[in-house]
């Protein structure tokens, strides 16, 4: 079996939401993925979105956004997918 080498770190520029918009495009078979400038207030305000790197291609993300439950502060899993890397397009959501 042959083993890929990946990361995993956090996402903060235009730039590289962008490229989980267009992921986001290819795993949820979506013209409608959510807009960068949304993902971008997300992240300037408590949330985060992760990124999956081969290399410098982007295979997998997830996209979370602070929330308050009446009691106490909390994380919202939004959103996730990945691409394997024979291109097969997998998803999910929290």
């Amino acid at each position: 079996m042959e083993k890929h080498s990946f990361t995993i770190r956090s996402l903060h520029t235009a730039e590289e939401l962008g490229m989980v918009r267009d992921l986001e495009c290819l795993v949820w078979a979506s013209d409608d993925p959510v807009p960068v400038h949304q993902t971008i207030t997300v992240v300037k305000h408590g949330g985060m979105v992760l990124g999956a790197f081969e290399g410098d291609r982007l295979i997998g993300f997830q996209y979370s956004f602070a929330g308050f439950d009446g009691k106490k502060p909390t994380s919202v899993p939004m959103r996730w997918g990945f691409t394997q890397t024979t291109g097969k397009a997998e998803s999910g959501s929290g």
